[in-house]
């Protein structure tokens, strides 16, 4: 009776309600059913770098947003394809998007000069976007998953800060304006102008430098060493150690605690100062600038089809990156085995904690002789 008096009752409620469902169901099913609506190529482009940028698309195979780093490479893919488009007068679509448009795009990008990592940056994010596409049945072409058109990635060339380096850095009076004055005279260089005069620009060199030197002694990435603060501190058996989830990989780590670390971290309030990547390196190189780490390193740089090598100063090879290859060689070269490098550093195996160590000829040789000796005792 109670169900009855309430149909009768409340008839036009339930017909909105039934009305509603109906709606959102549809809007549920459009989504979800690339048959009711097939986005263009550019539509499905710009859609995809909108849902990274709003956090909507995350991670493959996490929960966590993706880098504001990557996106801009994406956005450089975007950015190219009209390029592109542009000189060849077409406008692609679904049904171009196969092996002989991607080889023609490598072409193009190789035609700009740039260098051989960044094409195969953007080829890869382009790859990854088709494969997104793909799943979406927006597109059934394999032929992007064809590696023979992906360029051999270049071995790029990255320098070390060997222990001494690393102290001469946490001893630096980076705050102290006599010092820097002396030192940006000796060299006069343009770069260092700016820091003799700017009490603010001062204190900038003087964060870099202790987060520089917190990433070489933890041997982890910027997106992970820039995180570290002193909640993270975790005592077992009467040693300190900082646990931290390495954003990268998903991969729990735990870092023995150096004194030099728990000095910076305090003096920051509990926390390491934050600094973009890019002006923690234009500062970093500023540092070695006035420390005299200027002598020439020989490089080889690829750019589009041509190579030619090169001499820089060292401390133009200053990356975020420097900080985990530093902390594998001197590990190394105080003779920590590796599986105790790679339980610090989170690398999956020795072939890629390999890639990361900075030796010299000797020293490769000694480590081929000592690594061979493993294979045939075992």
């Amino acid at each position: 009776i109670n169900e009855a008096i309430r149909k009768t009752l409340h008839a036009d409620e339930q017909t909105i309600l039934s009305e509603a469902e109906t709606r959102q169901r549809s809007k549920l099913l459009d989504k979800l059913s690339p048959e009711r609506h097939k986005p263009s190529f550019h539509e499905f482009l710009d859609n995809y770098i909108n849902e990274l940028t709003e956090g909507s698309r995350l991670k493959q195979r996490s929960t966590k947003r993706v880098a504001k780093s990557t996106i801009a490479i994406f956005a450089s893919v975007r950015l190219n394809i009209d390029k592109f488009e542009e000189q060849e007068h077409v406008r692609l679509d679904w049904q171009d998007m196969n092996a002989v448009f991607f080889q023609s795009f490598k072409s193009f990008l190789t035609s700009k000069n740039l260098k051989q990592n960044t094409i195969i940056q953007y080829l890869q994010k382009l790859g990854t976007i088709l494969r997104a596409a793909r799943l979406m049945h927006y597109t059934v072409n394999d032929d992007i998953n064809i590696t023979q058109f992906c360029p051999a990635v270049e071995e790029t060339e990255n320098v070390y800060l060997p222990t001494e380096r690393i102290i001469q850095l946490y001893n630096a009076r980076l705050t102290d304006e006599a010092w820097i004055r002396e030192r940006a005279t000796k060299l006069q260089s343009e770069e260092t102008k700016e820091y003799v005069k700017s009490p603010q620009h001062r204190t900038w060199l003087a964060e870099a430098r202790d987060i520089f030197v917190v990433g070489c002694l933890t041997g982890q990435r910027y997106s992970d060493y820039i995180r570290i603060n002193e909640r993270m501190y975790e005592s077992y058996n009467g040693r300190k150690f900082i646990h931290l989830r390495q954003e990268k990989t998903d991969v729990d780590v735990y870092i023995p605690l150096s004194g030099k670390v728990q000095t910076i971290v305090a003096r920051h309030g509990g926390k390491i100062p934050y600094m973009d990547r890019k002006k923690l390196i234009r500062n970093i190189r500023v540092c070695g600038q006035l420390l005299g780490w200027n002598e020439p390193v020989s490089i080889t740089v690829t750019k589009g089809s041509f190579s030619y090598d090169n001499n820089v100063p060292f401390y133009r090879m200053l990356k975020t990156h420097t900080c985990r290859r530093s902390f594998a060689t001197n590990a190394y070269r105080a003779k920590v085995p590796l599986s105790a490098i790679m339980a610090v550093t989170g690398h999956a195996s020795e072939e890629m904690l390999r890639k990361y160590l900075k030796l010299k000829g000797v020293e490769r040789a000694l480590f081929a002789a000592e690594e061979l000796s493993k294979m045939q005792t075992s």
